[in-house]
This record gives C-alpha cells, sequence and structure tokens, in this order.
C-alpha cells in the first residue's frame, strides 16, 4: 500500500496497513543528525512520509506585536505566536503570561 492510499483509507475510517504518518516539517538540525547532506524532499522519501503538510501561500498570515520585549504576537485568528532566534512561530508555553 502506498501513501496516498493509506492516507485514503485512513480518512474514510477504513483499515490501513499502518497509521499513515504525516510531517509538516521537519528541522534541517534534525535532518542533518539523521542523513547529513539531504535535501527536505529526499529526506521525506528516505523516511518513507506518507503525507506531508504545505504552507498555504493564498492566506495572508498577519501578525500583531503584543509584546516586544518578549517578542509576542497574535495572529489573525487571536492565536499568539512568539518568534524565537531562528524566525519560526510557536505557541507559547502552557505556563507562560500571554499579553502581560
Amino acid at each position: 500500500m502506498n501513501g496516498l492510499e493509506r492516507i485514503h483509507k485512513a480518512l474514510k475510517r477504513e483499515e490501513p496497513d499502518r497509521v499513515p504518518h504525516f510531517e509538516f516539517l521537519v528541522d534541517k538540525k534534525v535532518r542533518e543528525a539523521i542523513k547529513p547532506g539531504i535535501s527536505i524532499e529526499d529526506f521525506y522519501v528516505f523516511m518513507d512520509v506518507d503525507g506531508i503538510g504545505l504552507p498555504d501561500k493564498n492566506t495572508a498570515w498577519r501578525y500583531e506585536l503584543v509584546n516586544e520585549a518578549e517578542r509576542l504576537y497574535r495572529d489573525q485568528w487571536g492565536g499568539y505566536r512568539q518568534i524565537f532566534h531562528r524566525g519560526r512561530r510557536h505557541p507559547p508555553g502552557a505556563g507562560d503570561k500571554i499579553g502581560a
């Protein structure tokens, strides 16, 4: 069974040969630790990933600055994100104070 068949079976609530494996993003440091020098595309093939997430280029992502010192932003849906040193946006941790 290939990845597409596996995903379709799971979405139809049928039983695939195994649980489909999806990834949205695999950080370069993780890829390099597993297989140095591999491209993201080849890494997905190497890891036999069934599905990958792609950013929606049609959606205009908007971030409103909430707290500059903490690099805390709010997106257009009201979700909070912190921008870390590598530019990735992540939800704040469970114990973090939002907008304090």
